[in-house]
């Protein structure tokens, strides 16, 4: 919807922890390709359908919100682990939600070190097994294009190089599912501290509407605005102010 105006307006402005590498914009018309590409590749190479449920266990890196809009765009219901918790924590939330595809990445930026994440995946899948869920794939971002950031090793037949097994989509469009105002859009766990977390089911419609009205007439951002939200979006409000109203309202959108 923003194509026709906001065409290479930035959409997403990405700043590393580690300063040295340069910050990236990616413009509503990049968003529109790579969002459709990664779509075809959950349909098409994963064999998603809507209402299948996959686990995406991801930080703060421009690619968590354009997988997050794939899964919207095939009615694929996502559910985001806070990228800080451990496999182990991750590998519960599978298995309850019933998640055939794990979407992660090799490692990541924190507190100036470079964190193995992939060894994350290999744990949240040996522990979905045990409570009876078998991830089939695992989906593996790269988080440096000409290196890898993981010294965990790739199990074949079942991991996977998004970066890599994207070249077979370039340029791949794919029509978005209409869905119903009450079909769930994600599934967004409580953190567990006081039990066993909870996996609440959010609406399409009912949130959409709220997260569109709040934007509005609470926070009162206008599309000319730069917008930064503090939240991570492994939890709700940074899927709400981050992932799903900002781009939608055409607002550029900052986070770290």
């Amino acid at each position: 919807r923003n194509l026709e105006k906001n065409r290479n307006k930035a959409a997403i402005l990405f700043v590393s922890e580690n300063e040295a590498d340069p910050p990236v914009a990616v413009t509503y018309q990049d968003l529109y390709i790579r969002v459709n590409e990664m779509a075809a590749l959950l349909r098409d190479f994963c064999g998603l359908k809507t209402g299948d449920r996959v686990t995406i266990h991801m930080p703060m890196v421009a690619e968590l919100p354009i997988t997050m809009l794939a899964c919207a765009r095939l009615g694929v219901i996502h559910s985001v682990v806070f990228g800080g918790f451990s496999g182990e924590a991750c590998g519960s939330r599978i298995a309850d939600s019933g998640s055939r595809v794990l979407i992660t990445i090799d490692g990541y930026y924190r507190s100036g070190k470079v964190i193995d994440h992939k060894a994350n995946a290999d744990i949240a899948v040996r522990k979905a097994q045990e409570d009876g869920t078998k991830v089939e794939k695992v989906l593996v971002w790269k988080r440096f294009p000409d290196k890898s950031a993981s010294a965990t090793p790739m199990v074949e037949g079942r991991d996977f190089l998004v970066n890599d097994v994207l070249k077979q989509f370039t340029g791949k469009l794919v029509d978005p599912v209409s869905m119903p105002a009450e079909a769930p859009l994600f599934l967004m766990y409580t953190s567990g501290s006081t039990g066993k977390p909870k996996g609440c089911q959010h609406s399409t419609g009912g949130y959409l509407a709220y997260v569109t009205g709040t934007s509005k007439y609470i926070q009162d951002i206008h599309p000319t605005d730069v917008y930064w939200c503090m939240a991570d979006i492994g939890w709700i409000t940074g899927h709400s102010y981050i992932v799903y109203r900002p781009p939608r309202a055409g607002r550029d959108l900052g986070h770290l």
